[in-house]
């Protein structure tokens, strides 16, 4: 058995055969498929993969993901609070 030093690990990536899956599984057919995922790597750090099948997905995708983070981001600021106690 190999020795694994958790210092040294190589850097992880997400196999391009489970991306090409998660792909195959979205959209109803091959004209509109798509994903977006955000990850965090071994060390921290964020990274993105995305695909798409056409530029009009990728747009609804952004589109999508833009709307998601200004609505955390409006559940995570505190000024809902100042409101309730009015």
């Amino acid at each position: 058995m190999k020795d694994i030093n958790p210092e040294n690990l190589e850097e992880f990536q997400i196999p391009e055969s489970f991306l090409q899956e998660l792909f195959e599984l979205t959209g109803e057919s091959e004209n509109n498929r798509g994903f977006l995922l955000v990850c965090v790597g071994q060390d921290g750090r964020p990274f993105i993969y995305s695909k798409s099948a056409s530029a009009v997905i990728e747009l609804g995708i952004r589109k999508a993901m833009e709307e998601f983070l200004d609505e955390s981001q409006n559940h995570d600021s505190l000024d809902y609070l100042s409101e309730d106690s009015e």
